[in-house]
Parts: structure tokens; C-alpha cells; sequence
């Protein structure tokens, strides 16, 4: 039995450098896709704090998703869960002031009128995720 185990182990080991292999290659050819679940949570929370150091959070409030794409470190596609916890905890806005000052500004009107492009317009900067709050207050 014992031989047993040293082969299974030698085995063990093997792949594991044969995963690192396949996963530095992948990396290469961003072909992330082989790689579902691979990663583990220490993987994606380094690439939330990364993205968020660059600023990724920020342009995700503001809709500004190319420039997300942009900042996203590579090999982070599967992370979005971890991204989305950490941006929403580092940004989570006061929706109480968001929609007081996008009432102020008029928002109301866009939201009555259903104009997606004046509801923007009148959105304080990081409130986006009150949407629903604000669209709740005008009525």
C-alpha cells in the first residue's frame, strides 16, 4: 500500500505543475475560459483591490464601462462577483443625498418622461446604484 501512496503523490504533484503550465498559457492567450473556478478567492480579491486602485470602481459608477474593461487586470473576467462586493462597499453612496440632490436637480421630470438620457444627466456623480430609490422618491 505504502508504494501506492508515494506514486499517487508523485502524480499529485505533477499535474499540479502541469495546471500551472496550462495556466500560465491560458494567461498568455487570455483564454480565460478553460479556467472557470479555477482561480481561487485570494485570486479575485487581488484583482478587485488592483482594478480599484486603478480606478475601475469609479468608471463602473459612471456607466464608463470600456474604460472598466481598460483597467481590468488580466486573467480578472471571472472575478466580477469580488469586484462588484468590494466597488459596491468602497462607494456604496449615501442614497438618502443622492436622491435629495437629484431631486434638486430636476431629476424627477426625466423620470416621469421615462428620458433615460435626462435621468442620467441629472444622477449625481457615484449614484447610479440609487436609481431605483430616487425613481421611488418622485413618485
Amino acid at each position: 500500500g505504502a508504494m501506492h501512496t508515494v506514486a499517487d503523490e508523485c502524480d499529485g504533484d505533477e499535474g499540479g505543475d502541469v495546471s500551472l503550465l496550462q495556466l500560465r498559457k491560458a494567461a498568455i492567450t487570455e483564454d480565460l475560459g478553460a479556467f472557470q473556478g479555477f482561480e481561487g478567492d485570494e485570486h479575485c480579491d487581488k484583482c478587485a483591490f488592483d482594478f480599484e486602485s486603478a480606478g475601475g470602481c469609479g468608471y463602473l459608477f459612471r456607466g464608463k464601462f470600456a474604460h472598466a474593461a481598460k483597467v481590468l487586470p488580466l486573467g480578472c473576467e471571472k472575478c466580477d462577483l469580488e469586484i462588484t462586493r468590494l466597488c459596491n462597499d468602497k462607494q456604496a453612496p449615501d442614497c438618502i443625498q443622492c436622491v435629495a440632490k437629484f431631486k434638486d436637480n430636476g431629476g424627477c421630470r426625466g423620470i416621469f418622461l421615462k428620458n433615460q438620457t435626462e435621468i442620467n444627466e441629472k444622477t449625481p456623480t457615484n449614484c447610479a446604484p440609487c436609481g431605483q430609490q430616487a425613481a421611488d422618491a418622485c413618485y
